[in-house]
Order: C-alpha cells, then structure tokens, then sequence
C-alpha cells in the first residue's frame, strides 16, 4: 500500500466556481471527459490471457447464474493447445464487453485532481490561471481527503485479466485503471479522489485547509478576499505568497499576515 503524502494540494485559477467552493468548503468532481488527457478515463488496457484457474472460475461464476444448464469445457479445448485457443477465444469475446462496461462506468464517474507538491511551476501555468490563481493545502487525515489514491505513470496501457467483470475485485481493478496515466504527466505528482458521480460535491471540515498560496501575479484584491473568506472558517489557515526566486527555475512562498 502507498503512503499518503501529509498533505495534498490543490492548484485552481481565481474563478466565481473556486470562490464559491471554498465559502461552502466543498470540493466539485469533475467529468474525467472534461479532462486535458485525452487517454484520461478512457478504456486503455491490454489483456492478459487467462490461467486455467481463471477459466474454471468463470465457469463456476456462469454455472452459478445458470444453474438449470450443465456447462462443461467442449473436448476441442481439452489438452494444452485447447486451452490457448479458448483463452484466445474469451479475449477476442470480453475485450468489447469490458471495454463498455468501463466507458459506462467512466461517464458517470467523478474525480477531483490533486498533487503532492505546491511548487511544480508548470501546475501554476496549467491550472492556477498562469500563476494568477491560486493552490489550497489540504490535511490528508481529514475526510474526504484521506481517501485519496496516487496516479500510477506508465508508458504501457496496464494488463488485466478479460474475465475481471466475473471477477470480486472488479471495482478495484477498474479504479486501477483510473489512476493511470502515461509518464509524460509523472511531472504533475498527481493524487486523486474518485467518486461515484460527475457533478456532485464533497463537503470538508474547517480543520481539513490546511494553507493557502497565492501565485506570482495573484491580485491583491483576490488576495485580500480569498484571506478574508478560508479565516471566517479557520483563523489558523496559514496563507503564503510566491515568489520568484532569483537565482534558480523556482517559486519561494513568503508567509504573509
């Protein structure tokens, strides 16, 4: 199991939406469809072929659901070279099936993005309005942050077993699938809470913000309003303003009243 980082951070641009977010202490889940990547949430897997066990146990699973009809292995599939031709057979017949089944899934899924640095300066460029935004400081212990799941950076499409959907641990073979990413993006640190439902909304405690860093270009009269509304909830809500450093490719966060 990965460690949680003590903290994740949130980048998010100075908007009408983030201002109301943070004076209801909510965080929106986004449609993965919304998303930059177009690989995001899309069925991207290679099959594995199946072990003798895993046929067994699809045949059980199937017997189970249909248990007035005898279902048996055909003798043309008995033997070593059978085997790998019914597997081969059961790829070709649940790649489409599995392939629906999680773009159905992905459609209603929701997702709110994460990173486990508040200093990656192309985060500020992407997602905090070309460092006019901003980035909030969220303690991992505290709900719904405590769930939060690391990105997994790949350069392959991840493996699966084809017979997953008769699988019990389908659902956390799906969410594998949700957290991975191709390697180009590790730069982002990425960590994510995925939920049942695109559109809705998570609630946190005043506890739960742990910071707040305004960028380089940050008005400061959003400044002064964003202070004004995360210390009506929390006076302890440490905030910081950035910096350029002057010697290296870096931000540096100066605390501030």
């Amino acid at each position: 199991m990965v460690n949680q980082p003590e903290s994740v951070f949130k980048y998010t641009s100075v908007s009408k939406y983030s201002i109301m977010s943070l004076e209801d202490q909510e965080i929106f889940l986004n449609a993965p469809c919304n998303f930059n990547d177009p690989y995001d949430f899309a069925p991207n897997f290679r099959l594995s072929r199946p072990s003798k066990g895993d046929i067994e146990k699809y045949y059980e699973i199937i017997q189970k659901q249909n248990p007035q009809e005898k279902l048996t292995i055909a003798p043309e599939y008995q033997g070593q070279k059978g085997f790998e031709r019914l597997s081969d057979q059961l790829i070709n017949e649940m790649y489409e099936p599995l392939k629906e089944s999680i773009l159905r899934s992905a459609k209603k899924g929701g997702v709110s993005c994460f990173s486990e640095s508040n200093e990656i300066i192309l985060q500020w460029s992407h997602y905090a309005d070309h460092h006019k935004g901003f980035c909030l400081e969220f303690d991992t212990k505290e709900s719904p942050f405590s769930k939060v799941c690391k990105v997994d950076y790949v350069t392959e499409f991840p493996e699966i077993n084809p017979l997953y959907i008769h699988d019990e641990d389908a659902i956390e073979t799906y969410v594998r699938l949700l957290r991975t990413k191709y390697t180009a993006w590790s730069y982002e640190r990425e960590w994510r809470i995925i939920g049942p439902s695109a559109g809705s909304k998570l609630k946190y405690s005043s506890q739960a913000l742990k910071a707040v860093y305004f960028g380089t270009k940050t008005d400061p009269q959003d400044m002064e309003r964003i202070s004004k509304i995360v210390r009506s909830h929390n006076e302890m809500v440490q905030l910081y303003k950035g910096k350029m450093n002057e010697t290296r490719f870096q931000i540096d966060f100066e605390q501030i009243a």
